[in-house]
């Protein structure tokens, strides 16, 4: 089950019970013009009580994506964020097949705030739209009643990997989670062909099927815009300080940057277990 059906059934949303026709198709601020690489800001304020859904990002100068990170999704001053990490900026692209992973399932009050936080490698012009959905205030959950959906993303980090070698990427979680769907993706350019995911480990238990040693699962299979997103899936629930790892090998000759996050699942370690994975029934919905 993704977020977004999830967060529409605990806040009650459908046609039978919509409220008003105003204001509720997308939730946005004022774009940010880079004119070379650096860090923007993005706030959006809501002007009716919604559900925030899906975050669109896009970071973009002559029809060209950029690379870039995201350090900061703050919702009425709370972080979404759950490790110590940034993740990677084209998670969050409309092209994304992540689209029900990133919704953000929380609902605000008229006048709360969305705010992004994050940087480009050059002159973008970055913007953002939220899905949302109008509900009545008395609809609105407060902080402590959803604090689960504020488990939003895990940010996996970025890593430069040198030419013909393997480097590691490492974060670790801040709160207790599950995790969901993994992304990564090019930090710079690179030629993606030649970067490959040879471990991935979670509080050191290794998620790779293959023999150690053995393996070279392309960096392909874990883009934004792979088909196979149900397979991306983990399902892992993990607690406060669990180290997660991912070897990347780059066969080519030339450095390579790499960024990844994992969407989680709002739900903690109370109702899933490590060893009971929910794959197979997030796959069928």
């Amino acid at each position: 089950m993704d977020r977004q059906t999830i967060a529409r059934a605990c806040h009650d949303v459908g046609f039978s019970n919509r409220v008003g026709e105003a204001q509720g198709l997308f939730l946005s601020g004022n774009n940010v013009i880079l004119g070379a690489a650096g860090t923007f800001t993005m706030v959006a304020t809501a002007q009716r009580s919604l559900l925030l859904e899906t975050l669109n990002i896009e970071a973009a100068a002559g029809g060209v994506n950029n690379f870039g990170t995201i350090s900061a999704v703050n919702i009425a001053g709370q972080s979404a964020l759950t490790s110590n990490a940034v993740c990677g900026i084209s998670m969050f692209r409309s092209t994304s097949f992540c689209a029900k992973s990133r919704a953000l399932g929380i609902s605000v009050e008229n006048n709360m705030q969305v705010t992004v936080i994050g940087n480009t490698t050059a002159a973008s012009n970055v913007s953002m739209a939220i899905g949302c959905q109008p509900i009545p205030t008395s609809s609105v959950k407060t902080r402590s009643a959803q604090a689960e959906s504020y488990n939003y993303v895990h940010g996996c980090g970025t890593v430069v990997v040198p030419a013909g070698a393997t480097a590691t990427m490492t974060s670790v979680s801040q709160r207790q989670v599950t995790l969901g769907s993994i992304v990564l993706e090019l930090g710079s350019a690179g030629n993606v062909e030649d970067l490959y995911v040879t471990s991935f480990r979670i509080s050191g238990l290794e998620q790779l099927a293959g023999q150690t040693g053995n393996q070279q699962v392309p960096l392909a299979a874990f883009l934004e815009n792979a088909s196979m997103c149900n397979d991306l899936t983990l399902g892992i629930c993990i607690n406060p300080q669990a180290q997660v790892d991912i070897d990347i090998q780059n066969i080519g000759g030339a450095p390579v940057t790499v960024n990844g996050g994992i969407f989680c699942l709002p739900w903690s370690g109370q109702t899933a277990r490590l060893s009971a994975r929910p794959r197979q029934l997030l796959a069928k919905k």
